[in-house]
């Protein structure tokens, strides 16, 4: 056991020349990987500052757009429902007249400004259906959905 201690501590004291230049040797491996993992870091931070800017100005713009639709949505809704109570009351008294003295001039009248009523409303029905495009966030949500996409394939690949 002595003589098995003693060989060790002179394989040791032959191997410390060696064993500080392999030292050294990894040291500078290690140095060289980490600057890597800096440059990397900071071109993945610089992309990954990039993209949130130009993100957060497609959110603002969208949000802009949808702002300006909803406006001209509750105008929409504020027309419609006018326009809504108008015909419902015309439309009432039109019966009444209509019932009372069954002119023909009268009816024809009264159906015409029933029918330029009823197409303002469906006028309207329909530009508020357009509008309703202008609401949401779709292209932004997209940017993320491809970025996340990106990031999941980037994780993968330097897994492998």
């Amino acid at each position: 056991m002595m003589q098995n201690e003693n060989s060790h501590q002179a394989e040791s004291t032959h191997e410390e020349p060696f064993t500080e230049q392999q030292a050294f040797e990894d040291l500078q491996r290690s140095a060289a990987e980490l600057n890597q993992l800096w440059q990397e870091f900071t071109l993945l931070k610089t992309s990954a500052q990039q993209w949130s800017k130009s993100t957060f100005e497609l959110f603002l713009l969208e949000l802009s757009n949808s702002t300006s639709g909803l406006k001209r949505i509750l105008l929409c809704h504020l027309m419609f429902v006018c326009l809504f109570i108008l015909f419902v009351f015309s439309a009432c008294v039109g019966m009444g007249l209509v019932t009372y003295q069954l002119s023909a001039s009268l009816l024809a009248g009264y159906g015409v400004f029933l029918l330029s009523l009823a197409l303002s409303l469906i006028g309207l029905i329909c530009w508020q259906q357009y509008l309703r495009r202008f609401l949401g966030f779709r292209q932004t949500q997209t940017q993320i959905k491809e970025a996340m996409d990106v990031c999941i394939s980037k994780a993968t690949q330097s897994h492998h």
